[in-house]
């Protein structure tokens, strides 16, 4: 038997492999790191470890090769999974054959808290104010959407937010209350809500305008408008400059401030609120009142000028006498004068009620007989005012005093009483200068 030989082909078929696929942790949060591993195996009775590469497939189509280690593993990092399906496929090799495996994954959405600001806080009704949002997030999502702002009243605005996650509105309409934001969330972040409480005080008025002041005797009148802006006004107050002149008003628009004439005036207003008050109006154009001009005969007058003895009814050429006048406007020029024909005896200020002094000194050519005293001014508002006093001056012929009245009826009746009993009825020259 001869030698011979044989040659035999064999097939060597790839081992098939098994892919799975895990993700760490499971389920997560938007913007979270998250580890998607895969691990190929062979399948029996095959035995190795596989080598190749592994590609990912991460829902929303991004794709990610990864090399695999000694132990058949293959893993990525990423932040940008969202919620679906995970494919690993293994690319196979000379010895193994491609596999895939798969697995479902949840990320959920990050919570978000939104914060709110206005600026100025608190601030003038009226004025801008700046409100502003900002939706800050668990992790590291970039929020999109809308914020609702919700003012005190019920107005609303919708405002896009933006990538640093904020909004903001500005508005001249806000009232004291709570101011509430509401993050609309999107498909990576909830939704959050933010509220701030404001306070909205009224605004003080603007300044009066166009003051005017007007010449008067004793006086000066004074017209303006009212603010432009601001809160209700309650009142004004007007002050002359120099002082110390001031009157007040709950509403009207004009007044009459007492004066010294010959002296030169500027007037300003203020606005009265409950919110406060105005800043003082700009000056008016200068003024200077006038002194009251004595007529030719004594005004018709029902009011006593009276002195610090009283209602006198007799006086002496050269006497001194305190005349005491009411009721005037304060601050104000009074001319005091004597009549028959009218000579003046001094010109006086009334003081912050009104009233004065006038301490005078009777001429000693004063001539015997009636006389008539009158104080001539402006009362408070700013009508002509006097006040009359009626004197009878004694005769310098020794003759004693010529007056009538009650007292003069009086001293008749106890010397005729005097005269009856034998006492006699002594007569004392009378002074010169008599004081009241």
């Amino acid at each position: 038997m001869t030698a011979s030989t044989a040659v035999a082909v064999a097939m060597v078929n790839p081992a098939a492999t098994t892919t799975t696929v895990t993700a760490t942790p499971d389920p997560s949060t938007v913007g979270e790191a998250v580890t998607v591993c895969s691990i190929t195996s062979i399948d029996a009775p095959a035995t190795g470890t596989p080598t190749g590469t592994v590609l990912f497939t991460i829902p929303g189509g991004i794709n990610q090769g990864a090399v695999m280690n000694g132990d058949g593993q293959a893993c990525i990092t990423t932040t940008m999974l969202t919620t679906g399906t995970v494919t690993a496929t293994y690319s196979g090799s000379d010895t193994a054959t491609a596999s895939t495996g798969t697995t479902t994954v949840t990320v959920n959405q990050a919570s978000t808290t939104t914060t709110v600001t206005a600026v100025p806080d608190p601030s003038i009704d009226g004025h801008a104010v700046t409100i502003c949002s900002t939706t800050t997030v668990d992790g590291t999502a970039i929020p999109s959407g809308t914020v609702t702002f919700t003012l005190p009243g019920g107005g609303s605005q919708v405002v896009t937010i933006n990538t640093s996650g904020q909004a903001c509105m500005t508005t001249t309409t806000l009232t004291s209350g709570t101011v509430t934001a509401a993050y609309s969330g999107d498909t990576a972040v909830t939704a959050s809500t933010g509220t701030t409480t404001v306070t909205v005080n009224p605004d003080l008025p603007s300044v009066p305008r166009n003051v005017t002041a007007s010449q008067g005797v004793s006086s000066i009148v004074v017209n303006w408008e009212p603010p432009a802006k601001g809160a209700p006004v309650t009142g004004y107050v007007v002050t002359a400059s120099p002082g110390p002149a001031t009157c007040t008003t709950t509403g009207a628009t004009t007044c009459v401030l007492g004066a010294v004439a010959g002296t030169t005036y500027t007037v300003t207003v203020v606005a009265l609120s409950a919110a406060g008050n105005s800043s003082s109006s700009e000056p008016s154009d200068p003024v200077t009142p006038v002194a009251p001009t004595p007529p030719v005969s004594p005004p018709a007058t029902n009011l006593t000028l009276t002195t610090t003895d009283g209602n006198i009814k007799v006086a002496e050429p050269g006497q001194d006498i305190v005349f005491v006048g009411t009721g005037f406007a304060p601050f104000s020029t009074v001319v005091v004068t004597i009549y028959s024909a009218p000579t003046v005896l001094g010109t006086f200020t009334t003081d912050a009620n009104g009233n004065f002094q006038a301490p005078v000194t009777l001429s000693e050519q004063l001539s015997a007989g009636h006389h008539t005293v009158v104080a001539m001014g402006v009362a408070p508002n700013g009508s002509p005012r006097s006040m009359a006093l009626a004197v009878t001056v004694a005769s310098d012929t020794g003759a004693g005093l010529a007056v009538t009245g009650p007292a003069v009826a009086m001293m008749l009746m106890t010397g005729i009483a005097l005269a009856a009993t034998g006492t006699g009825l002594v007569v004392v020259g009378r002074p010169r200068r008599r004081r009241y």
